[in-house]
């Protein structure tokens, strides 16, 4: 099981909480007029650079071996840059007996599974790189420094899973003399599997997947992994590349040994432990919090770790979910990282590469200040609109300009329990949840938003386009930007209008108002603190006057600063953020009933007739989430509707999928020796136990022994494999038709006549517009 959904609590309030402490640049936020018709100007001639690697979409797999063919066809429509891959390497590992058996489950999961090794070599002939991890619940009980058979939270996971091992080395003697395989040996089998036997050359290692919380042991216990998966990296091969470490977020800091983050069993185990670097009391005091670990982001731990120990790192990684697309949001990740690069990065020159590594639309903070009737983080339905769409291609572009190269989103994580939840309430193929495809394979609108990138980014000519010059009046919802192919042929645009809400919005009043606090006579406030005592107050905001919120606010912030009446000076200076503020938002509401009228100017020399295609993501184009809403059997009030055409669909291809690979089942049975009659037998024992939700272990266990009962189980592994073929066969006349896949809404041929060629779009709230304009064949005769 997957215990992310557990810690995303924590990534979201800790990355709302942290904008409070930023310094805001006023022309960052505002420089937004919604002025019509918007302008864009591009010179076709005028090449800055290569597109950044940015614009080739990344994807985190959590399974590569659950939906192969989705993977596939993601691998089939778009250039891909990274791929990052969690299960089922962690799993091999935890599960194991000792070395030997892991290694021979290594062999099962990714050699002789078939749809895991098809996905690998794909991944190997893409040119996409592949990082790999064991994290973030790695370790065996036949390694750990300690056995604890308890849950060390109210989640899945044991203690012993996430302990410090008892041998970091490639070897070590244990207590009865027995030579002991340790972390590095493991870390150098794994590496060498996937360079050596399967073959991908552009490989690499992320150590940690939020292990600012799932970790038993001090922070610098966990540091040590990496100077030995380094080492281990680099024996397989110098060109492996290794980072970390995967925090919650990027100014995530260790957790505090609380009681809301663990239960009594892992209470125990954190308070014994030495320099838990907790941000806690220690932090309170300026003078000693400069020197304690705890008060400074784990990120910031590792590389100083790093700098003691001589230890190069190859690319920083975190989590980011429901960041907003700002500018000044990736300014400060980069100065906070550039002030903690240390002496010996400098004196090599080495420079690391700042990597996303988990990234999507929803948080839980995000999905809560969006439900306004409903305290519960599922669903959240703009996941599966053009919403989502319009959030991931504004964000790549933010991520391009600020100079972050890696990312990899969300490719198919599941909260199956809280998901169930919401099937269960639905029954469709909408439930607004993570994955860029419904639990069937229907693609959605973001699946769009990623192929429109690719487009864009020199998919069709297998290599990556030229950046253009790309000019407009700086705007905080309209994202633009240019490309041309190699070979000058096509020039594509890439558009978007995306508009925050929920706490997106609200935060731009945080942000005004810390700034303006800090910059009065008030010193070290303390602006996380004051996030606590006003969040609820923005939740809240409904449909109360702008006067009413900011009382509130007003309340709570003197309240916790302890001003009195009197202070008139630090009131206006307070009252006026808060105004400004508001102003902000009042634009955020306006825009999001506006259709932006945008005026793209090509500036050639090269005159003649040109074709121009349009493509379009909205909420009636590329959208298969408003195809079933308009087709519901009834109305409903979610935005995807119920029992709409996609849904009737699905329901009917999974039937005839199940029916279609039984047959192909039975007929593999027979093929590889067993009778008609005990492959008929087998196969309705199999469907009965399928019925009662038995796993094949459960289904076959005392029926068949010995060399039967092992074919048993790749007659299981085979049904699965037909009816996810046939399944997904049958998905794909849906995600190839109008209105579902990315859709050309218009092509036309058009006159260079001076130097400049206008263009007109519409583009409403949450839209994206990929434009391509290609020298004509043919001559326009209008």
């Amino acid at each position: 099981m997957n215990c992310k959904p557990i810690i995303i609590v924590f990534i979201s309030f800790s990355a709302l909480l942290h904008i409070l402490s930023l310094s805001v640049d006023a022309a960052d936020i505002q420089g937004t007029s919604l002025s019509n018709p918007f302008k864009i100007t591009i010179d076709i001639e005028k090449i800055i650079s290569p597109l950044p690697e940015t614009y080739k979409p990344g994807i985190w797999i959590a399974g590569i071996n659950k939906d192969p063919f989705m993977i596939e066809k993601f691998f089939d429509d778009n250039i891909v840059g990274v791929v990052q891959l969690t299960a089922p390497l962690p799993r091999l590992l935890r599960e194991s007996k000792d070395f030997d058996d892991y290694k021979n489950r290594l062999l099962q999961a990714f050699i002789h599974d078939r749809l895991t090794y098809n996905i690998l070599n794909r991944i190997k002939q893409s040119g996409a790189y592949l990082f790999i991890g064991h994290f973030g619940h790695p370790m065996p009980a036949w390694l750990a420094s300690e056995r604890v058979d308890k849950r060390y939270t109210d989640s899945w996971w044991y203690a012993t899973s996430v302990m410090p091992p008892k041998c970091y080395d490639f070897h070590c003697i244990d207590a009865h003399g027995k030579r002991v395989t340790g972390w590095a040996g493991i870390i150098e089998y794994t590496l060498s599997f996937f360079y050596n036997r399967i073959g991908i050359k552009k490989l690499g290692y992320f150590l940690g997947h939020e292990q600012n919380k799932d970790w038993i042991g001090s922070e610098e216990d966990f540091y040590k992994l990496y100077k030995y998966t380094h080492l281990a990296a680099n024996k397989v091969s110098p060109s492996i590349l290794t980072g970390g470490v995967g925090p919650m977020s990027w100014d995530s800091k260790r957790m505090p040994c609380h009681r809301h983050h663990y239960n009594d069993t892992g209470l125990k185990l954190c308070k014994r432990t030495d320099l838990w670097s907790i941000n806690g009391k220690e932090c309170k005091d300026p003078l000693i919090s400069k020197a304690f670990t705890g008060c400074k982001p784990v990120l910031q731990n590792f590389l100083e770790y790093g700098e003691r120990e001589n230890l190069p790192v190859d690319f920083l990684n975190w989590h980011m979910f429901a960041l907003p697309p700002y500018e000044n949001e990736f300014n400060t990740i980069i100065n906070a990282v550039n002030s903690w690069t240390g002496n010996n990065q400098a004196k090599n020159k080495k420079s690391f590469k700042l990597y996303p590594g988990d990234w999507a639309y929803w948080s839980s903070s995000f999905a809560s200040s969006r439900q306004d009737n409903r305290n519960r983080w599922y669903p959240f339905d703009p996941t599966d609109t053009e919403e989502n769409a319009s959030y991931v291609v504004a964000m790549i572009h933010e991520m391009a300009q600020a100079g972050i190269q890696w990312h990899s989103h969300d490719f198919n994580i599941k909260d199956f329990d809280k998901e169930k939840v919401v099937y269960n309430e639905r029954r469709g193929e909408f439930i607004g949840d993570w994955p860029i495809f419904t639990d069937s394979g229907i693609i959605k609108p973001v699946y769009n938003a990623f192929r429109a990138v690719s487009i864009f980014a020199g998919k069709n000519e297998s290599e990556l386009s030229n950046r253009l010059l790309t000019e407009y009046e700086k705007d905080r919802f309209i994202k633009a930007a240019a490309s041309r192919t190699s070979d000058g042929s096509v020039t594509r645009v890439l558009v978007t209008n995306f508009i925050p809400t929920g706490f997106m919005a609200n935060r731009n009043k945080l942000n005004i108002l810390c700034k303006r606090l800090n910059d009065s006579e008030i010193e070290d406030l303390n602006c996380l603190e004051l996030g606590r005592t006003i969040a609820k107050v923005l939740k809240k905001r409904g449909k109360r006057s702008s006067e009413d919120i900011s009382r509130g606010i007003e309340s709570k912030v003197f309240k916790y600063l302890g001003v009195r009446e009197e202070e008139i000076k630090a009131r206006e200076k307070m009252t006026a953020s808060i105004r400004e503020a508001e102003e902000l938002i009042s634009v955020d509401m306006r825009a999001l009933n506006l259709t932006r009228q945008i005026e793209v100017v090509f500036k050639t020399r090269d005159k003649g007739d040109y074709v121009l295609r349009e493509y379009l993501i909205d909420g009636s184009h590329s959208n298969s989430c408003h195809v079933n809403k308009r087709t519901e059997s009834k109305p409903s009030d979610t935005p995807c509707g119920i029992n709409g055409e996609l849904d009737i669909f699905a329901k009917r291809a999974k039937q005839e999928a199940s029916g279609s690979a039984i047959t192909k089942t039975k007929s593999y049975m027979i093929e590889t020796g067993f009778s008609e009659n005990e492959a008929e037998e087998i196969i309705e024992r199999y469907k009965v136990c399928m019925r009662k939700n038995k796993g094949p272990a459960q289904c076959f266990k005392g029926y068949l022994e010995g060399e039967r009962g092992d074919a048993l189980i790749e007659v299981n592994r085979m049904h699965k494999y037909y009816f996810k073929k046939e399944l997904f066969k049958k998905m794909e006349t849906i995600n190839n038709r109008k209105n579902v896949a990315l859709e050309m809404v218009s092509e036309k041929v058009l006159s260079f006549k001076g130097d400049t060629l206008s263009v007109a779009l519409e583009i409403k709230p949450f839209s994206t517009v990929l434009i391509e304009l290609s020298k004509s064949e043919t001559p326009n005769l209008q």
